[in-house]
């Protein structure tokens, strides 16, 4: 099934509003400043993606390459639970973390079905790499080195 641009527009203003609210929400939460921090500037990132979404006219949807972007594949390994107002950071990064694999997939399964628009999805799809290696560095830093 082929998605319109204009579909393709309010979907990707969707997902990038609700990661955004994701990490603004538990970064309010946790008790852990450099979590805090970290969320908060995901926050931000999504941010700029959704205004992306929202600025993006269809003959922007052209050209560049997106970089490689390590993965550290720790979302297959990790097991997550929902997480509630009791949950521990470990929670919350875990899930984050496995919240970025997803919209990772989603990038590049658009990216894979279209044409004209691959490379913008490529480079989403590198943004949320990004973050999710963020995610996992830390993860790697302060929770594994706690256990």
């Amino acid at each position: 099934m082929a998605i319109t641009f204009a579909e393709l527009v309010k979907l990707g203003i969707q997902k990038e509003s609700e990661a955004e609210a994701f990490y603004r929400y538990w970064a309010g939460k946790l008790n852990d400043p450099g979590g805090q921090t970290l969320l908060t500037e995901l926050a931000e990132e999504e941010a700029k993606h959704r205004v992306f979404f929202e600025n993006l006219k269809e003959s922007d949807m052209r050209g560049g390459q997106a970089g490689e972007v390590m993965d550290l594949h720790m979302s297959d390994y990790l097991l997550s639970d929902d997480i509630s107002e009791q949950s521990s950071i470990q929670d919350v990064l875990i899930t984050a973390i496995k919240r970025e694999a997803k919209a990772i997939k989603f990038y590049s399964d658009l990216a894979a079905q279209s044409s004209n628009m691959r490379s913008s999805f490529e480079k989403l799809a590198a943004e949320e790499k990004k973050h999710k290696l963020r995610l996992e560095t830390y993860y790697d830093d302060y929770i594994l080195t706690e256990d």
